[in-house]
């Protein structure tokens, strides 16, 4: 819920201001798939741990790696590494 204020001004800004609908819609459906599919995977961790088939700190494990994969992602996304969105005009 912390992302939702920020990512609806950026995606204005990316989207140009135009087709506001469509961008947020699929900014939407997204969060969505990765709601599912981040739930199906802390899921399945969890039921490895309870079925002893997975040691008890995977799910820590499993944190920090995501945490470290998107700081990093950001860090590259600052420095115009990834990509770099065409300015807006206006």
């Amino acid at each position: 819920m912390l992302m939702v204020p920020p990512m609806r001004d950026v995606i204005g800004r990316l989207a140009g201001e135009r087709l506001l609908g469509a961008h947020f819609g699929m900014l939407n459906t997204l969060g969505g798939i990765l709601t599912l599919g981040g739930a199906l995977a802390v899921g399945a961790i969890y039921d490895g741990v309870d079925a002893d088939a997975l040691p008890a700190g995977t799910p820590w494990w499993a944190l920090a790696g995501t945490v470290a994969a998107v700081a990093g992602t950001l860090w590259l996304w600052s420095r115009g590494r990834l990509f770099s969105p065409a300015p807006v005009s206006g």
